[in-house]
């Protein structure tokens, strides 16, 4: 993971680490070959109630694998299969592209309440069963996660993990 700091207003640097990005598309065979031929390794596909997705590594330099060099970040790529779900509703609204960050932060209470006190919306939270998203809670089975709509404040969404 890769650490770095959100800028809230009115709360300053957060301490987070990016653990992936999201990106949304129509066809994931389509993507899957885009971002392999990008350098994109370790691809595992998989179906959900809602989608297909498939989780690869880019690497950051052509010198990841050496040692002392940084790890790639891990790329999530989302093709809805259903209407009426989170993912759907983006791809329509907006078409292909990144659609979140992924972030691991160190208190999920504190930094929700920070996020939300800031002006950002939870869309999903994943620690809840909610109807159109059964294939989130059950990729998630366990975890302290949320998407949060972070349009407010100038930030993407973002999809936060807890510890």
């Amino acid at each position: 993971m890769n650490a770095t700091a959100i800028q809230l207003p009115g709360v300053g640097a957060l301490p987070i680490s990016i653990n992936h990005l999201g990106y949304l598309s129509d066809d994931i065979d389509a993507a899957i070959t885009t971002f392999s031929a990008l350098g994109m390794t370790g691809v595992y596909r998989f179906d959900t109630s809602i989608s297909t997705v498939a989780f690869g590594t880019m690497p950051f330099s052509p010198a990841q694998g050496t040692e002392g060099s940084p790890p790639g970040i891990r790329i999530e790529l989302t093709m809805p299969t259903t209407p009426g779900n989170r993912f759907a509703d983006r791809l329509e609204e907006n078409g292909p592209g990144l659609d979140h960050f992924g972030i691991t932060v160190p208190d999920f209470n504190e930094y929700l309440d920070a996020l939300v006190g800031a002006g950002c919306i939870v869309t999903v939270d994943m620690r809840k069963a909610v109807i159109g998203t059964e294939g989130l809670a059950s990729t998630h089975s366990g975890l302290e996660a949320c998407f949060l709509d972070c349009d407010a404040i100038g930030f993407p969404n973002v999809e936060m993990f807890g510890p």
